[in-house]
């Protein structure tokens, strides 16, 4: 990849939250130098809020990062030649990070998100030429049956196996919105393997923990002026049961911790850090 410099792209303030308090994950290749040409400053406000908010909002943001990548090694040696589709996209510069571990099995990544998705395109272009894997997309992910039909325009190929990512997604989609996504993703043969991240509510989460947990919530919505959906992992569990898919793994941000740095020393229970994330076929 030919990657140049010198380029600053000021983004709104709520766009680079996440970005930046997760840092820590875009430290290398072609991710890191994405990171460091994106003007953060006016964010600045926000992430001390979040920080005040609950003390152990960054190694929420790393672990989520890492852990997505995680599984993403894990599946991507199971398959020859897969694509992947990232709902919510947003400017996490993930693509990046699998096209340099998985360019050779990669056929396309397609990005999806309602806003960003011009300036990430020039972006990329800046940083990548203009001949690259990645395509994306301005549209409403949760009209999810339109969406599949202008993936398969782009060269979405139905037959080969698919990876979905949703992660910082279903906290703004109601119940119903979310069945219906999954509903118009599910495939006779199981054939797409989606990871999606959600929330737990803060009767999930050890007391000792909850009011940093309500804290961040609260700082979130008051940041992106939307109210944030909550599920159980019982709800969870019993939807994807109800839509007949293949739950692989389900890790609160407790296992998530422990399975990539070997031992817990932030989170101790299930529900602390309101993160969980699920794999499954659908």
């Amino acid at each position: 990849m030919n990657v140049s410099s010198n380029i600053k792209f000021k983004i709104a303030p709520t766009a680079s939250v996440v970005l930046s308090l997760a840092s820590e994950a875009y430290r290398d290749g072609i991710s890191q130098t994405f990171f460091e040409n994106i003007d953060h400053s006016e964010g600045i406000p926000l992430i001390q809020a979040a920080l005040q908010a609950y003390q152990h909002t960054v190694s929420i943001a790393v672990f989520r990062k890492r852990f997505v990548r995680h599984l993403f090694a894990r599946y991507a040696a199971q398959f020859p030649v897969f694509q992947v589709c990232i709902f919510g996209a947003g400017l996490d510069p993930l693509s990046l990070h699998l096209l340099e571990r998985y360019d050779e099995r990669i056929s396309h990544i397609f990005e999806v998100d309602r806003t960003f998705m011009e300036e990430k395109s020039d972006m990329y272009e800046k940083l990548m030429g203009s001949k690259h894997k990645i395509q994306l997309l301005t549209f409403d992910v949760t009209d999810t049956t339109a969406l599949l039909e202008e993936l398969k325009l782009l060269g979405l190929d139905p037959k080969i196996p698919t990876v979905f990512l949703m992660e910082g997604l279903i906290y703004y989609m109601s119940r119903d919105k979310l069945c219906s996504m999954l509903e118009a993703l599910k495939t006779p043969d199981q054939r797409y393997l989606l990871i999606m991240e959600y929330s737990v509510p803060f009767e999930d989460v050890p007391e000792g923990d909850r009011v940093g947990c309500r804290n961040v919530i609260r700082s979130i919505e008051r940041s992106t002026g939307w109210p944030m959906h909550l599920y159980h992992r019982s709800d969870i569990k019993g939807l994807l049961d109800f839509m007949g898919c293949k739950i692989l793994t389900t890790d609160s941000m407790k296992n998530m911790e422990e399975q990539l740095n070997g031992k817990n020393e932030i989170f101790h229970q299930d529900g602390e850090g309101l993160i969980e994330i699920t794999s499954f076929y659908i």
